[in-house]
Order: structure tokens, then C-alpha cells, then sequence
């Protein structure tokens, strides 16, 4: 066990360095066919008909009274063994997904055994598999019984590795899918709809106790936790050698967190003897679905940042847990401390998408060749511009298939920039499912901006 004096200088440095802070389970929904909270569209198949709903590749949809999840009626769809049959529905006009979080069905799965589904969603403009958004990397499993899947709004407009983010403005087609069956499979779809999940509550909520020891958090694989109490109280985390995955989860308190932007969470280094190089972040939802991030740290305090759009894997209306864990094996015993773990809401503005290496008039160029990675390998990148308003515009940057490991963005991203607060910029790449992250603070002033990563 680490010294209380060791404990003490670590909490000592901390009070120098200036930090930047500033779902419920599925329930049953009562039969409608109109959309709540604002948004334009739901779903339920009441009236008897598909409600526009048809089978896609060689799968079939009917209208059933078989396990509906609202009401009386589902849309039964019976999936053959053969490549990527579904359903899917084509909206007479584009919708207007924008001031919306999420959307959600209900699925009930009649087979004796797991199925993996996929959701695809095409904007006006897509045209093939890198213009729209497709999550057969990353499918939705569903067990045997009822399920419910649910896809952030945001997790469209950031899109991924292998396709652009969508014009969540400008939403043409919904599709659900099987990759390929080798078996036939019944599924009954029911209760489509938009989650309009209005800003409610603090702006920066934290999201555990740390002293509520035995139901807030808990530590795993050899890890040891320790609370220090202070007027922040933190958690000190001993990492020790031998073990995987050491580290502690959060059991939070907050699950919906959709109408956040931001997660936010302290880790401070020892300045002297060993510490780690990274810390993991795994975001895990009330189905087991998960998302980790890899954050770089330094000696001393680090303020780690996450835009939660970018953990496009999770149902952010219902999540269960928040591990932060070693992710490699240590050498040395070593130990962090872990303080006030919040969710954040920021004041966003809009800017379209960026796709190019180049711009006419660039302001701020993101330069990822540093990482000496292949020419085909592709970045996600986001970045908060704040605004004198008060508000932050946000940029994303996205664009498969690049030769070049850059992003160029133009000088009208920087209309209304509050010069005396600095830019936030955070880059992403996939390894192995594991996402890595690099998040800098930067000043612009004006004249052109060249930021590398390495």
C-alpha cells in the first residue's frame, strides 16, 4: 500500500495546476403514431399496415399480432439464410433527425439463440458504403426474447472510420439487417421512434460518489482503491504488476446521458517513479454493449476530455458503467489518482462536416502524418472552436480512404471566435477495436495554424 505521505504530495501538486471543468432500462411505451418531445417521426404498426416498411435483399415484412411491444400489433420479418436480409423503410421526403438525440425500436427475437442485427442510415446524399452510416463492424446482438436497440443521433453526424457522418437533416432510408444467415430467423420489430431528450439538469453532473464505497465503484484484477478524502475527494488507485487489466468501475449514478457532450475525468500521475503511459476508459452500456478509449497521460495532473459522440458504439441513454484501467501490463508497480468523474454539457453550434486535406483558405490545419501509418489509414478528428456568443462551434472531420493524413479547415469555421479562450482538438484512430485518443488545447490568433500529431 502506498505511503499516506506519498498520497499527500501527489494531492499537493494537484491544488497547483488549474483544471479545465467550467437510461433508464427499456420501459414500455404507450401506442402512438406520432412523434413525442419535437421529433418528426415514430413508428408503431396499429393501423395494420407496414407503415412504409418493406423486406429488404430476401427477407419479408408483414404486420403481426405476435409479440408486439406496444399496442397489438409488429411488423413481423422473417430473414432466410442468405446474404443481408431485412427490412427497410424509404421516407417520401428527407427527415429532419437534427434537433433529436437518438433513435430507438423495440425487437423481440423468437429464435432459440443470439442474433446479430445491423443499422444502416443513408442521408439524402449517400450513394454507397462510405457516404452513409452502417454498423455491421460493430453489430447489435440480441438474445432471445424482447430487446431494445437504441443508435445516438450523434454517432450519424460523426460517422466512422470507414464511411463520412451524415446530414442528420436529410435522412432518406432506415434499414435493419442481417449480414448472413445461415439459418432461417423470425424477428417482430415494433415501437420505432426519435428520443428528443430536452437539456435538463446541471450542466456539469458528477457522476459518482467516491465515498460510497461498496455502491459507487469497485476495483478489479489486483488493483487496490483507496479513498483519500479532501475537500475533492479522490480515489487512489495502485496498479500492480502481473495483471491484465487492473484498474476500478464506476458503478454510475447518472445513466441517460444523452444530452451531455462532454466526459470528464481527473487522473494525476506521480511526478517521480513509475507511472503508467496510458489509461484506458471503457464505457459499458445495460446491454454489455462497450467502447474504450486509450488516453496518453503525463507526470502530474491530466484533465481527460471526451466528446461522447465519438463513443458511437453504446446506447448513451443508458448506460451502467465507467472503467478506468491499465490496459497494458505493468513493469513496475504503479498507481494514479482518479477524481471528479462528470458529464458536461457544452452550448454547440453546427459547421459542416470536413473532408479535405486542403482548403482554399485554411485556417487551422490537423497534421496526423507523424504517425507513419499506412497512406489508406483514416483519422477522426473533432474540434471545439468557442465563440464570443459563449457558444462553441464543432467541427468534425471526417473522410475515408484519404491519401493524406491531414485535415484542412477554412477561415469562416473561425467567424465569431472568442480569441481569449483557447481551441479544443482531439484525435481518433481504431486499433483493434480499441480507440486512441490525443486531445490538445491550442490558441489561434488569427493567422494560419498548423497542429501535428505524432
Amino acid at each position: 500500500m502506498r505511503s499516506a505521505a506519498t498520497a499527500a504530495l501527489c494531492l499537493a501538486q494537484l491544488a497547483l495546476v488549474g483544471c479545465l471543468r467550467g437510461v433508464q432500462q427499456p420501459t414500455q411505451r404507450a401506442s402512438s403514431t406520432v412523434a413525442s418531445d419535437g421529433c418528426p417521426w415514430a413508428c408503431t404498426f396499429e393501423d395494420g399496415t407496414t407503415q412504409g416498411w418493406e423486406g429488404t435483399g430476401t427477407g419479408t415484412a408483414r404486420v403481426s399480432d405476435e409479440h408486439a411491444a406496444t399496442g397489438r400489433k409488429s411488423l413481423r420479418a422473417d430473414l432466410p439464410p442468405a446474404p443481408y436480409p431485412g427490412i427497410g423503410v424509404e421516407f417520401k421526403t428527407p427527415q429532419d433527425w437534427s434537433k433529436c438525440q437518438a433513435f430507438r425500436f423495440r425487437v423481440f427475437n423468437a429464435s432459440g439463440g443470439p442474433v446479430t442485427v445491423c443499422v444502416r442510415v443513408d442521408d439524402a446524399e449517400s450513394r454507397d458504403f462510405s457516404t452513409r452510416y452502417n454498423n455491421d463492424m460493430d453489430p447489435h446482438r440480441l438474445a432471445p426474447g424482447d430487446n431494445e436497440v437504441e443508435v445516438p443521433i450523434a454517432a450519424l453526424r460523426q460517422g466512422g472510420f470507414l464511411s463520412r457522418g451524415l446530414d442528420v437533416s436529410r435522412i432518406r432510408t432506415l434499414r435493419v439487417f442481417s449480414v448472413e444467415r445461415k439459418s432461417p430467423v423470425t424477428l417482430f420489430f415494433d415501437d420505432f421512434h426519435l428520443v428528443g431528450q430536452k437539456p435538463t439538469g446541471r450542466d456539469a453532473l458528477p457522476l459518482v460518489d467516491l465515498n460510497a464505497m461498496t455502491a459507487q465503484w469497485s476495483a478489479s484484477d489486483g488493483a487496490v482503491g483507496t479513498i483519500v478524502p479532501t475537500p475533492d475527494t479522490h480515489l487512489l488507485v495502485e496498479l500492480p504488476t502481473g495483471s491484465r487489466y487492473p484498474g476500478v468501475t464506476l458503478h454510475v449514478t447518472e445513466r441517460n446521458w444523452l444530452s451531455y457532450d462532454l466526459l470528464s475525468v481527473d487522473i494525476h500521475c506521480p511526478p517521480d517513479g513509475p507511472a503508467p503511459h496510458s489509461i484506458s476508459l471503457k464505457i459499458v452500456d445495460a446491454v454489455g454493449r462497450s467502447q474504450t478509449v486509450v488516453c496518453p497521460l503525463q507526470k502530474g495532473a491530466n484533465s481527460i476530455l471526451i466528446p461522447l459522440e465519438m463513443v458511437s458504439s453504446v446506447s448513451l441513454g443508458r448506460v451502467s458503467e465507467l472503467a478506468i484501467f491499465s490496459g497494458t501490463p505493468q513493469a513496475k508497480e504503479t498507481f494514479v489518482l482518479v477524481s471528479s468523474p462528470a458529464l458536461l454539457r457544452k452550448n454547440l453550434a453546427q459547421y459542416p462536416a470536413v473532408r479535405d486535406a486542403k482548403a482554399a483558405d485554411p485556417a487551422l490545419t490537423l497534421d496526423m502524418s507523424g504517425f507513419q501509418v499506412p497512406r489508406n489509414t483514416c483519422f477522426l478528428a473533432m474540434v471545439y472552436i468557442p465563440l464570443a456568443d459563449g457558444k462553441f462551434r464543432v467541427v468534425r472531420c471526417n473522410s475515408p480512404g484519404r491519401g493524406e493524413l491531414r485535415y484542412a479547415i477554412g477561415a469562416d469555421a473561425f467567424a465569431g471566435h472568442a480569441a481569449n479562450r483557447p481551441i479544443q482538438i482531439w484525435v481518433y484512430v481504431s486499433d483493434h477495436g480499441t480507440w486512441c485518443w490525443w486531445h490538445r488545447s491550442v490558441t489561434y490568433g488569427g493567422k494560419p495554424l498548423v497542429v501535428r500529431f505524432d
